[in-house]
């Protein structure tokens, strides 16, 4: 799959999802936010999953945007 930087995600963590902004792309992974703050953590890509219609999702606080 393909990624870009701003993109929202889907991480699966065990048997729970948490939505997530792509900060900056690597070679393993991505750093995304997951919360309002300015940190981001490395996220592999094999547990990201691209939401589709993100275009729908106007506004959000993630990364502190």
């Amino acid at each position: 799959m393909e990624y870009k930087e701003g993109q929202l995600i889907i991480y699966k963590k065990g048997d729970k999802f948490e939505v997530g902004k792509i900060k900056t792309l690597r070679d393993t992974g991505a750093s995304v936010y997951y919360h309002s703050g300015e940190t981001s953590a490395v996220t592999s890509y094999r547990n990201m999953y691209p939401i589709e219609n993100d275009y729908c999702i106007l506004k959000t606080i993630l990364g502190g945007v």
